[in-house]
């Protein structure tokens, strides 16, 4: 039996949903809507569907309905979050069921007609949408649609990227570097498994935040701001190749950033000043790098934090502005300094990190920035998980295609009109797979049997509308 907060894990970040399933999610929320507004608002609802206005009573009693709807959507969404293929198809077998049982009680006038029409369209309607799901699941395999929220965070980061700011939202650039990679040899086998899979090569860069290289100082130094690193792990063909596209599944991508061991946490801590969370602004060497996201290794066996931390002697001084943080960083990689990854166990909070790889600079190199991206999904036995796992694999795919493509094309978009740069954006919005990869376009065929069912669906609401209005308005003039 899993535990309770594996279980809320699995409900937050509803991993592997299908279509059936999330069709018995949103179902979910539609019961549960109709069911808060019942208990809410009994009189307006008993109105509405042309009940005889209850007494003081009456009206306890339709909240009392309005509860167990409630209740009943609120099962829906649960399931349908966690993915329970029993209750999807239980879900097939009970729907249906709901017109012909509303049928019989409008004809033996036990129920006033709209109603069981009410019901009828709800749940029959959420039926043929869950078979339909169920069918697509059985033809086209797995649900890669990232989600509603994740699209949109991914349409909103690549305006930002390629209308606002012509370059990345967040870590816009930096300086790049070559290094290597060992493991550390833990005493845990599946955490030496996991360090050994990370050894070989690494492609670092390391930068702000936020701000862009070339800002002026005194602006760059006063916005609170954080360090991060973006790591490439990868098995070279050769002592000195510089992987710049990321091999899917050979290669992982880590993203790393100072100043809170969770979003929300760094966020709040730039928002409020940047002065919390261990954060060190001006020295690359002084902080803790948290990846903010929990990893599955080991084949799943295990799930950790993930996070880089500088070796105690890798920084000499103290830098004070951006000026000195830049000439500490050359410094410490001309002397070959060393960070370490390391693994906290996700179920302990108090748990240690335990030291499990070595990185080790190697030599700073020039490259085009724009042909350096990096997307943080799995990979060499790593596997992020997680809502913002889930927005990243959207969002950073999307800002990528957003904006120019190499350093000439960026310096181009720098002289061009905000106008020309919308106008681009919404010519071109790109599709993101589960991959986080660009995706071809949706077959022709079946976006226009898509759009020909949500317009039927549209149809039949209005129809059914209508109807309950004309019943409404007969009631009141006759009086019945």
């Amino acid at each position: 039996m899993p535990k309770l907060s594996e279980m809320f894990r699995r409900f937050v970040e509803a991993a592997g949903q299908t279509r059936a399933a999330r069709s018995v999610e949103y179902f979910g929320w539609f019961d549960m809507s109709l069911g808060l507004v019942i208990l809410i608002a009994p009189f307006w609802a008993a109105s509405l569907l042309g009940i005889p206005p209850p007494t003081v009573e009456g009206a306890n009693y339709i909240r009392l309905v309005g509860l167990l709807v409630g209740g009943l959507g609120m099962l829906y969404v649960v399931s349908g979050r966690l993915n329970a293929t029993g209750f999807v198809f239980a879900s097939l077998l009970d729907r249906p069921m709901v017109p012909v049982i509303m049928a019989v009680l409008w004809y033996l006038q036990i129920l006033p007609g709209p109603m069981a029409l009410a019901f009828s369209i709800s749940d029959f309607g959420g039926f043929l949408w869950t078979l339909w799901a169920w069918k697509t699941d059985a033809r086209d395999g797995p649900y890669t649609d990232p989600g509603f929220v994740p699209k949109a965070a991914a349409g909103f980061f690549a305006f930002v990227s390629g209308v606002a700011r012509n370059a990345r939202t967040f870590h816009p650039d930096g300086r790049v570097f070559r290094g290597t990679v060992r493991s550390l040899e833990p005493s845990d086998p599946g955490l030496a498994r996991a360090g050994q899979r990370l050894s070989g090569a690494v492609l670092l860069r390391i930068g702000m935040g936020v701000m862009k290289r070339g800002m002026p100082a005194w602006l760059a130094d006063r916005i609170p701001d954080a360090p991060s690193i973006a790591a490439r792990f990868y098995t070279p063909s050769s002592p000195t190749e510089i992987r710049l596209q990321r091999q899917v599944g050979q290669d992982l991508d880590l993203l790393a950033t100072a100043g809170g061991d969770r979003l929300w946490k760094l966020l709040l801590n730039l928002a409020t000043g940047g002065f919390a969370g261990g954060l060190h602004q001006f020295d690359y060497f002084r902080n803790i790098y948290s990846a903010d996201v929990p990893y599955n290794i080991d084949e799943g066996r295990l799930d950790v934090w993930i996070r880089i931390v500088a070796d105690s002697d890798s920084g000499e001084s103290t830098p004070s502005d951006g000026e000195t943080r830049e000439e500490a960083l050359t410094s410490a990689v001309a002397r070959h300094a060393t960070l370490r990854v390391e693994a906290q166990s996700t179920g302990h909070a108090n748990a240690p990190f335990i030291p499990i790889a070595e990185i080790r600079f190697e030599e700073e190199i020039q490259i085009d920035q724009e042909a350096l991206h990096f997307d943080p999904v799995a990979g060499r036995d790593f596997s992020p998980h997680g809502l913002l796992t889930r927005v990243r694999s959207a969002v950073y795919p999307a800002s990528f295609d957003s904006r120019g493509q190499t350093r000439e094309e960026r310096a181009r978009r720098e002289d061009e009109s905000a106008a020309s740069r919308l106008s681009r954006y919404l010519n071109h919005r790109p599709g993101v797979g589960a991959e986080g990869v660009n995706r071809p376009n949706e077959d022709p065929r079946l976006a226009a049997k898509h759009r020909w069912i949500w317009k039927a669906s549209l149809a039949l609401l209005g129809v059914s509308s209508i109807l309950l209005l004309r019943r409404r308005r007969y009631t009141s003039r006759h009086g019945c």
